[in-house]
């Protein structure tokens, strides 16, 4: 076996770029009061230029692909410079809007256009989430519901109202708790700020593995299925069983015994996961807390973006939300626990139109797609993100843009094109 240095050092930066993925998505590690470590954006900036420049020799690429790819490319990175400078630069978090939107989403455009097999950096971030949820697993049982473990340390964390939490081995916290049927019991937030941001990577792991790369594994899934349940996400659990009946359903029958089979294990599954989600929801509907607050969510957002239709009103800010707000979530915004539960709501407020066009774009050019080339694994991927899209706040995290940039590349595909139009881009040499 001949040993290839390049293709070594391609991976480990794809193993990075997965990994910061998921440290970016709301972890605990870059919201610690007074921590070194702020954002993980700029780590990931120079792991993407280094990871492209690496895989820019030689690439190749259609050429009516590549036209349409640049004028796609020009015309987003002039929505962004806009929507900066009408919004983003005198927002809070300027700097943060400069790399997401203007370094790494572009970064990730010219990546998912260029690079063949690019695809790959979804399945080690798959593959990064699992090792997560056998080590998350592992401490939820013994520290969090057996407690023959103890915190080691405790993270001061902003999100939302600061919150000291329990650290155990720094790779695994604990805050917020369920009731199921009378039980208090600890949720599974391995090391996310909350569950629901740990209950996305699961999610978009799963469906990565369902209907991107069609894991083989089943005990992979098994894992991942089981950290799920243990997050008591009521958004996730939904997603997780709409993933299994559709694995479930797309499984060819040989015979009549195996349709009654699957007929009476369908209904099985469908009762006890409506079961499941009825308990965890009517919990949080009595709670008020953010399950019921993602419509009122958006419908904020809707209005905000009616006011400042284009550019938005303020990224990353939800002082112009105020007046649209419920009483009762006027009062949490005043203590610090206000905002959005929804990352459609907050995009379309925050950040306006032009935005917005680009996450939604990503998602119909998937969608018809996968309808035009029959391949409906796509349009199921698709409608998974555009779903946690909606009822999760990851919009801004390098979580979303990974996923939505690799959807993007979808509308660069919708032709066919033949062998000779091909052309190859090398890197400057």
């Amino acid at each position: 076996m001949i040993y290839d240095g390049k293709k070594v050092f391609i991976s480990l930066l794809e193993w990075l770029v997965a990994l910061l993925a998921v440290l970016d998505c709301n972890t605990v590690y870059s919201k610690i009061i007074g921590g070194r470590i702020s954002s993980f954006s700029p780590f990931i900036a120079v792991a993407l230029m280094l990871l492209l420049l690496a895989n820019l020799n030689g690439a190749r690429v259609h050429s009516a692909a590549l036209i349409k790819g640049a004028a796609f490319f020009i015309v987003y990175v002039v929505s962004a410079i806009l929507v900066y400078f009408f919004n983003a630069k005198f927002s809070q978090a300027p700097s943060g809007y400069i790399v997401k939107y203007l370094i790494i989403t572009p970064l990730l455009l010219i990546m998912f256009l260029l690079v063949d097999n690019s695809d790959t950096i979804l399945f080690k971030f798959a593959e990064v989430v699992t090792m997560v949820a056998i080590i998350s697993l592992f401490f939820w049982i013994f520290a969090s519901q057996l407690h023959w473990l103890h915190p080691s340390r405790y993270y001061y964390v902003r999100w939302g109202r600061p919150y000291h939490y329990p650290v155990y081995m720094n790779i695994y916290v604990e805050r917020q708790t369920e009731n199921f049927f009378g039980h208090r019991i600890v949720r599974n937030l391995a090391f996310f700020t909350e569950a629901p941001m740990y209950n996305t990577c699961l999610i978009i792991a799963i469906g990565i593995k369902a209907f991107v790369v069609k894991e083989q594994k089943l005990w992979k899934m098994i894992v991942l299925y089981t950290a799920l349940i243990s997050t008591f996400s009521t958004t996730g659990l939904m997603l997780g069983i709409i993933i299994l009946l559709i694995l479930y359903f797309q499984k060819g029958i040989s015979d009549k015994a195996m349709l009654a089979f699957r007929f009476v294990f369908g209904i099985l599954l469908v009762t006890s996961g409506t079961v499941l989600l009825a308990s965890i929801f009517f919990q949080k509907t009595r709670a008020n807390i953010s399950w019921s607050g993602r419509i009122p969510s958006i419908i904020e957002g809707y209005k905000v973006m009616k006011d400042h239709l284009w550019f938005g009103s303020e990224y990353r800010s939800y002082s112009a939300f105020y007046k649209y707000m419920t009483p009762a979530r006027r009062r949490g915004y005043r203590v610090g626990a206000g905002g959005s539960s929804s990352g459609i709501g907050a995009i379309m407020g925050q950040c306006g139109l032009l935005i917005l066009m680009y996450y939604l774009n990503s998602f119909f050019a998937s969608v018809i797609y996968g309808i035009r080339k029959h391949k409906v694994q796509i349009v199921y991927f698709s409608l998974l993100i555009f779903a946690l899209f909606v009822f999760t706040i990851i919009q801004y995290t390098f979580t979303m843009l990974l996923v939505v940039a690799y959807l993007s590349n979808y509308m660069f595909k919708l032709n066919d094109y033949g062998e000779k139009h091909e052309v190859a881009v090398a890197a400057c040499e």
